[in-house]
């Protein structure tokens, strides 16, 4: 099986973030960048805890 990733910037917030868990849920390995590593530290947390 082919193994699908994403880049994701902006993943702490917003469209980015809504992004990156979509692509959870679809199994997607997604890179998440953003400048806020406290929001981005949760959004992380949200996808462990989806996968």
């Amino acid at each position: 099986m082919k193994e699908r990733i994403a880049i994701v910037t902006g993943g702490a917030s917003g469209v980015g973030k809504a992004t990156a868990l979509r692509f959870a849920h679809h199994w997607v390995v997604a890179y998440t960048l953003d400048l806020s590593p406290v929001n981005l530290a949760q959004t992380t947390q949200e996808i462990e805890s989806i996968v």
